[in-house]
């Protein structure tokens, strides 16, 4: 327990730089100070900030926190920005040359405060970038003041943690001022000031006519640290993305008889899931990529999870060599801890329709660790959770805009079967799908269902054109 927990002192060098483009052109004023202690202002253009440290951060001797403890026991990095001209200004905040020596990335994170309001939280563990867009597009409107937080810590996960404390992790802020605002996906998808966000609860029950762009927050038994989630719910019609082609004929079985749903170089669409704490973008093919039947025991529970990663990897091969620098690293959910025969915590869970964005760590033992495979990786595929927030219904019909003439496998266990007399092998795993507008569940040995690939896009991603519809996609730029 945390009131149980004695730690070491923090031993923080925190050096803040921030350069600062601003203006129309490529006018770069790049600031510095020698002094922790006092104050500094820096103006360029019709912007200015007011911070309090130096050029870069280099922090070590970490000791891991809770939540309730960032505010006050983080390393922080205060500033002020300032419009002190006639027109309205955007900025984007960036970490950058960020380099991390005895740490696992994921375990370290970030959170950006604006004040006292939470934008967005995220780990170090997209494959090594050595850059971090926290936010872009924040409005500065006349005559405005912002102050910005951004916190670094090691989070507590309750295990043992030692050697992460001989740790060093630095890097430096960046605030760029835009000349205008930049055309990005997740602009678009919020709207001006988040006008497109609906900031009523929905209401997950049978026959609810719930539909658009939905914010959960505040809450982290829904999501990691109560920061912004942003998810579409409902038979919404303007969440398509265009990204991307077919490598191959695509064929699908729907009552026992083998379609084709799609052709080689034929362009991919996606709908648009939501946006992360982190400001990234999950996306879900629109289609199915592949039949899959997948069968997995107790002995083996990470086998079925091994089957979709093959079939989404192999998928997603031109993603992955035309657009890496859009993507970003994707945790794929299992939950497959404490499963027996009479039930599970997502089945508490999946069949009350009470969903969560938090992705449990799967380490109860070794050979459960499945999360762990999906850390490193570009791809994976939704949860149970998931859907229900888009709007499917265990128990009833709902309205999501996933519904689909095949059904879909999710990656949320239900349970585990009993003995199979015919394999000798003990205890199948039972799985959640998607089919139409609900949520069901099936052994993998009786049940042939779909996969459809998901993906994040990073937080700054850029747009061609489009308006979200099936006609006009966002194209990614």
């Amino acid at each position: 327990m945390e009131e149980k927990r004695s730690k070491k002192k923090v031993i923080i060098s925190i050096i803040v730089g921030l350069i600062l483009i601003a203006g129309i052109g490529l006018t770069i004023a790049y600031f510095s100070s020698k002094s922790n202690s006092d104050d500094k202002t820096i103006t360029t253009g019709n912007l200015s900030i007011a911070y309090e440290n130096e050029s870069t951060f280099n922090l070590s001797n970490l000791t891991p926190l809770y939540e309730s403890e960032i505010e006050s026991e983080a390393a922080k990095v205060n500033f002020t920005v300032t419009n002190n001209g006639n027109v309205n200004e955007y900025i984007k905040i960036n970490l950058e040359n960020i380099y991390i020596n005895g740490l696992t990335n994921y375990d370290v994170k970030w959170a950006l405060y604006q004040e006292n309001e939470k934008i967005t939280t995220g780990t170090f563990s997209n494959f090594n970038d050595t850059t971090i867009n926290m936010v872009v597009n924040e409005k500065i409107e006349v005559g405005m003041s912002k102050v910005y937080n951004v916190y670094i810590w090691i989070n507590e996960t309750e295990t043992i943690q030692n050697g992460l404390m001989n740790g060093t992790i630095s890097g430096n802020i960046e605030v760029q001022g835009l000349s205008k605002k930049e055309k990005t996906l997740s602009s678009a998808i919020l709207g001006e000031n988040k006008s497109n966000v609906i900031t009523d609860a929905p209401t997950f029950t049978k026959n609810s006519t719930d539909k658009g762009l939905y914010v959960q927050k505040g809450d982290d038994t829904k999501s990691n640290f109560g920061f912004p989630t942003y998810y579409y719910r409902g038979a919404v019609e303007n969440n398509y993305v265009q990204m991307g082609e077919y490598y191959k004929d695509i064929y699908t079985t729907i009552n026992g008889v083998k379609l084709q749903v799609a052709n080689a170089n034929d362009p991919i669409l996606w709908r648009i899931v939501r946006i992360n704490e982190d400001g990234s973008i999950k996306l879900i093919t629109d289609k199915s990529i592949t039949e899959n039947e997948v069968y997995s025991t107790l002995d083996n529970p990470c086998f079925y999870y091994s089957e979709l990663e093959y079939n989404i990897d192999y998928f997603t091969s031109d993603l992955r060599n035309n657009y890496k620098d859009k993507l970003q690293n994707i945790t794929t959910c299992h939950d497959i801890r404490n499963v027996t025969e009479s039930g599970s915590p997502s089945m508490q869970r999946i069949s009350s329709n009470n969903p969560t964005f938090v992705c449990p760590d799967d380490d109860t033992e070794e050979k459960y660790l499945c999360n762990k495979n999906y850390y490193n990786s570009f791809f994976g595929t939704i949860s149970a959770d998931e859907a229900i927030f888009s709007g499917a219904l265990y128990g009833g019909e709902g309205s999501t805009y996933l519904a689909n003439e095949t059904e879909t496998w999710t990656t949320t266990p239900s349970q585990y079967y009993g003995y199979n007399s015919d394999t000798g092998q003990d205890e199948e795993i039972i799985m959640y799908t998607i089919i139409n507008n609900h949520i069901d569940f099936w052994r993998y040995r009786d049940k042939e269902a779909t996969v459809r690939a998901a993906i994040n896009l990073k937080s700054d991603v850029l747009i061609n054109s489009g308006n979200g519809t099936k006609d006009s996609p966002y194209i990614i730029k």
